[in-house]
């Protein structure tokens, strides 16, 4: 087995992680009762787990985790079975308990064997909005005798993931013809891209070209997928709004994905009245000098 696929498995087996619940002591009761969250018996919550480990991704599954109060200011959190690869290996269901409770967050060291008789190790935090909407919620858990932790970190849907500032190279090319002759545009330079959530969808903004004055831009409204291990942009055709100078950006996003947090698109873009389009590579490795 390779070492990816044995950090893959680890992560699967770590998802199963449940929550717990923790005691309050009488002292805390009025801070109990400010609690904007009303959990009278259980809430489900569904999204998608990022498992990561070792600078990779591991496994992205969306499932659905409990929150159950069992009696005033004790709460548990139940993660549930995960089934890795088919059937090929299933990891077992388990509580966390006596979870420390902080208005809307809810805390926990965990250390607990599941009914596989597995050892769970590790941390969370879970921290729900007034309307119990999941706001954040990460751990980290040690499984069985694996040597080092997976890192858990939810996510309300596949444009939620991506959202970030990414920096890397930005390659842009071009060829155009004037009076003098045909010439031909290789550059790289320092870039910024910056992805923002819009629902389901993203809107990217694209950096500013600034030595041939073509201003930062927004596409927006675009389709993500999460699919054979990379968070993918879908191609997209755009035209955005006229901007200070009158002037537009009229392009097409070719492709993009986003793996082990490296972001790379591949886009054009024609600004104003330009008589070619500039092809641009983010995150492409500089050419050799």
């Amino acid at each position: 087995m390779n070492t990816r696929n044995f950090f893959a498995l680890m992560i699967s087996a770590a998802v199963l992680c449940s929550f717990s619940s923790c005691d309050k002591d009488d002292d805390n009761k009025q801070e109990e009762e400010k609690q904007e969250v009303k959990i009278e018996n259980s809430d489900s919550f569904e999204g998608y787990f990022l498992a990561s480990g070792s600078g990779q991704d591991l496994m992205f599954e969306k499932k659905s985790f409990k929150l159950e109060k069992k009696s005033d200011g004790i709460y548990q959190i139940v993660i549930p079975e995960f089934t890795y690869q088919g059937n090929s290996m299933t990891m077992k269901e388990f509580v966390v308990d006596s979870l420390n409770v902080n208005g809307n967050t809810f805390t926990k060291e965990f250390a607990v064997v599941d009914d596989a008789n597995k050892y769970n190790k590790g941390t969370l935090t879970l921290k729900l909005s007034d309307d119990k909407k999941v706001e954040s919620f990460v751990y980290s858990n040690q499984y069985g005798n694996m040597p080092f932790a997976i890192n858990f970190t939810y996510y309300n849907s596949v444009a939620a993931r991506m959202v970030g500032s990414y920096k890397e190279n930005l390659n842009y090319t071009m060829n155009y013809t004037t009076s003098m002759g045909t010439f031909s545009v290789d550059e790289d330079i320092d870039a910024e891209v910056v992805i923002n959530q819009n629902g389901e969808k993203i809107d990217i903004v694209f950096p500013e070209i600034s030595k041939y004055k073509m201003p930062a831009f927004t596409v927006e409204n675009v389709e993500v997928k999460y699919e054979e291990g990379l968070f993918k942009i879908s191609e997209t055709d755009f035209v955005t709004s006229e901007d200070e100078s009158g002037k537009t950006h009229t392009g097409k996003i070719i492709s993009g994905n986003l793996k082990d947090g490296y972001l790379t698109v591949n886009y054009s873009d024609k600004y104003g009245n330009m008589p070619h389009d500039v092809n641009f590579n983010f995150g492409k490795e500089k050419k050799s000098e």
